[in-house]
Order: structure tokens, then sequence, then C-alpha cells
């Protein structure tokens, strides 16, 4: 008889912890770790043998402590699990930054449908990794009928922390079949109502639960698993032990330890709210955000309850586009950093989802502050003018040379500014540079320099362009008027003293007694 193995799909419900975090449209970056632990069994899955002397694996820890134990049904459907075995690894080869292990392990004594358990365990016997093998035990000359292994997600392992969900259960298991029940696979009947029952963990109350579906999915490359579906939002939030009492699934023990959790994480966001531009790196950290442990899940401390929270980050520019962090901004999934580099209003959006899939939103406001530019004249030298006079003589220059090249802003908008020289408040140039013509301008003429950067801010200086040999002549000329000055005001006053003699002479004459009678005709002062 023709063997035929089917391998089964096998789908997990992954809890990830994403070491980046921002999204853009439901988009998130996720940094990517320097090493992945990992633990998984190089065995092929469903395989019919007639021994099992050896598995073998990878590991991403290097310990040689490992236990295994066979959980089993025989053709007669008689059912045994065996307790945990200690040994150490036959070898224990390093390759790639990973270690392949090697396990002896005895044959089982019988025909069966076997799920072999193997963990690797510490040095204190904790176990660090673990999967699960499934295989048939079964003599090739006289096949029996064997059962279908059903193997489930380890994360909703009875006495395990329970798996956290908000109300609605998802999961899909992997089925194996051996090779003569090829013809049964339509077979298998949908869960129908009653066969899923759940009890509070505290006190075993057993409650039946509606409208629990499952089927079984082929897929394309031979694979088969089965897809679990419920809702059970309309449950209190506590823990529940939901199992599947189909008798192919209850074999296997086919059953959820479920937390109903309802709670939505607490967002925290700390950082500032007012900044400038390219000057001061933004840090923005949510890592005292949590998920409050709730009163059925004591067991679970704050640290524990931290690390099943994914970040994710919305970045709203000034100009309305949504960006997020490379990862080189990110220093931890809840914290990153960045350099605004535009003024005006950042919306910063964080979006926390914990374990059980219950999500919250907090926006955070940041204010980028425009840095207003510094405008600096410097002369054909490149010395700073910080005076209220430039000095020139016009008989050694005929034209000044002055440069903006010194005048600064943040690094964003220094090429970006935009640059006016004024002479006396008329424009004269647009150039970060600027050449003055004496012979066009007067001996004392303002020059201003006016920077302005892309958000509209400036800043001026300026200054007197005072001509010193125009000064020198003027003082000439005032020498020579003061002269002309003097001796026409000496003439003057020699005139007038010469009049003032003569008409004191002709006054003393005047007052002589005249000697001619009054009545005499001679007299002519008659």
């Amino acid at each position: 008889m023709q063997r035929l193995i089917l391998r089964p799909f096998f789908l997990v419900f992954v809890v990830l912890f994403p070491t980046t975090i921002m999204l853009s449209d439901g988009v998130f970056a996720e940094l990517e770790n320097d090493q992945i632990d990992v633990f998984y069994i190089l065995n092929e899955q469903g395989q019919v043998l007639e021994s099992m002397p050896v598995i073998s694996g990878v590991s991403s820890f290097e310990l040689p402590f490992f236990s295994y134990r066979i959980e089993s049904y025989n053709s007669a459907g008689h059912y045994s699990f065996g307790t945990w075995t200690f040994v150490q690894a036959n070898s224990l080869i390093e390759t790639d930054g990973y270690w392949n292990w090697e396990l002896s392990i005895p044959t089982h004594p019988e025909k069966c449908s076997c799920k072999v358990y193997v963990s690797q365990r510490g040095i204190n016997s904790e176990i660090v990794a673990s999967s699960v093998l499934a295989i048939w035990i079964e003599d090739i000359e006289s096949p029996s009928n064997l059962y279908p292994i059903v193997i489930q997600n380890e994360n909703f392992d009875y006495g395990s922390y329970p798996y956290q969900i908000n109300g609605v259960l998802e999961e899909y298991v992997e089925i194996y079949y051996p090779f003569d029940d090829i013809d049964n696979l339509s077979n298998i009947p949908e869960i129908t109502e009653g066969s899923i029952s759940y009890y509070y963990d505290s006190n075993d109350e057993i409650v039946s639960i509606a409208n629990i579906t499952t089927h079984q999915i082929q897929h394309e490359n031979g694979e088969y698993s089965i897809h679990f579906l419920t809702n059970i939002s309309y449950l209190p939030e506590g823990i529940f032990h939901i199992e599947l009492s189909f008798e192919l699934f209850s074999r296997w023990a086919v059953s959820f330890y479920v937390e109903v959790d309802k709670t939505s994480p607490i967002l925290l966001i700390l950082g500032d709210t007012s900044v400038l531009e390219s000057t001061d790196l933004l840090i923005i950290n949510a890592s005292e955000s949590f998920d409050p442990i709730s009163n059925w899940s004591q067991e679970y401390s704050e640290t524990d309850e931290k690390r099943y929270l994914n970040f994710y980050w919305f970045i709203e520019n000034p100009d309305g586009t949504v960006s997020v962090p490379t990862n080189e901004m990110l220093n931890s999934p809840s914290e990153f950093v960045f350099l605004p580099s535009k003024a005006g209003i950042y919306s910063i959006t964080l979006q926390v989802t914990d374990w059980a899939g219950n999500t919250n939103t907090s926006i955070h406001i940041i204010t980028v502050n425009n840095v207003i530019p510094v405008a600096n004249m410097a002369d054909i030298n490149g010395q700073l003018i910080d005076g209220e006079y430039y000095d020139y003589n016009e008989s050694n220059v005929t034209e000044l040379y002055f440069s903006a090249e010194e005048s600064f802003d943040s690094s964003n908008e220094i090429e970006d500014l935009v640059y006016g020289w004024y002479l006396d408040g008329v424009l004269h140039s647009s150039d970060n540079v600027t050449t003055i013509d004496l012979t066009t301008i007067g001996p004392n003429v303002e020059l201003e320099l006016v920077v302005k950067d892309s958000d509209g801010d400036s800043d001026s200086i300026s200054i007197i362009l005072n001509q010193i040999d125009v000064k020198d002549l003027e003082a000439e000329n005032i020498t020579v008027s003061d002269s002309n000055f003097l001796n026409g005001l000496n003439l003057v006053l020699l005139t007038a003293f010469i009049c003032m003699i003569i008409l004191l002479f002709v006054r003393k004459k005047s007052t002589e007694e005249n000697p001619l009678p009054k009545w005499s005709k001679h007299n002519r002062q008659q």
C-alpha cells in the first residue's frame, strides 16, 4: 500500500512586539532585532515511522539540556501521556549564530498516533523554548487505523498564562491525517451548538457557548488546518477555559485558555510642546504607557503587560502630509527622535494596541517656531562692520564692496535667505554681495542690508557711508571765508572812525562866538 503523508497548514496566532514605530495610512515601520529567538524541529511533521530514534532541530540558545514527553492514542483508542524525561543533547553545533541540536528518544512500545513535546531547558531546569512533533508509529506490514493528530497554538495551552482577547476568538490549528484516512477528509463535521463549553477558572461554572463555528481548510500546497471562530464579547471580563467537546478534537484536548480583556491601554506621551526649527532635537517618549492589570491576571507584572503593547506612530507635518520616522529615528518601540526642519504645527498621533486587540489613541501637538535670521555686513577684507559709520576717501577708491555672507539662520533655511541692499531707502541690489560706484552717490549715504528667510521673518543692519575728504575741503572753505569777513569788517570800522573824527571837528567850530552883530547883513546865522 502506498503511503500518503499529508502536512498541515500552520498558522500561528502570533503576538508581535514591534521595535519600530511609526505608521502612515496603516503602514508601520518595524525595527529589526540583531537576532531573533528561534526554536524549531527539523523532522518533517506528519511522518509515519517504524521507530523514532532521533529528533533534531535549531535553537538560538546554547543550552544542552532538553526534556520530552509523548502523548499518544493507540489503534484501540487508549490514551497515554508520559511524564517529562530529562536528557542532554547528543550534539550541539553552532552554525551562523544558531545551534543545531539532536536528541535520542526511545521507540514507542506500540503503534500509535503520537505527539512528542520537546523543550529546551535552562540551567535551573526552566523551559526556555518548546515545540511539538506529530508522528505515527506504525507497522508497515500490518497497518492499522490511526487517528488524525491536531496540534494547536501553544499560546492557548491550559496552565500557562491565559491568551488575551477582547471578545473575538479566531484561531487556526494544524491537522495531520494518516495515509489511510485520506478518504475521510470531507466527512469531518462542523462543531455545532452545545459542543463547546466554558467555565470561570475560579469556580468551574460551566456554561454552554453557542455560535462557534469551525471548518477545515485545504491549502494549495496540500496542507490542512482547522479554523475556529466565535464572538464571546458578551462575556464579562475574566479568565475562561473554552473546551471543544467533539470527539476528534477532545481526543487531543483542544481547548483555549483565554482572558477576556476589554480595557484599553493607558497612553502617556512625554515631549516638548514648543521648540525651534532645526535647532532643538525632539524626543517623543511614550514608554510610561501601560495596559492596566486586571483583577484576573495579577500574576502578570507591569513589565510583562508593557511587553505586549504595540506602538504605532503617525506624524502630521505642517503642510498636512503624514510621515513616519526611519529606523534611525527610533530609540525603542515607545520612543523616537527627530529634528523638525520647518516651522509650524506638528501633530504626533500615537496608537497603541494591547495583546487582546484593544486600541487607544492619543495626539501630542508640537509648535515648531521659526529661527529669525541675523543680518551681518562685512567689508572687502571680510571684517564685520559693527559701527555706525563707514569712512572712505574718494581720492583713494572709486567703489565700495560689501558682503552679507556672514549673515546666518537655521541650517534648513540658510540656503533660502533673500537679501536686499538699500541706498537711502532705494533698492540697490538683491545679491548676497554688492558693489557701490562712488561717482553715483553723495558724500553721506545710508546703506541698509535686509535679510529675510523663507518663513517671512527678517533682520536688518545699516551704516552711513562717510566720505572723509569732503569734510577736509569744507573746513578749508570755512577758514578762507572767515578771513575775508574780518578784512571787510576792519574796513567798515575804519571808515566809521574817520567819519566820527570829521563830525567832531565840524561840531567844535560851530560852537565858537560869532563876532558879527546880529543885524549885520554878513551875519549868515540871522
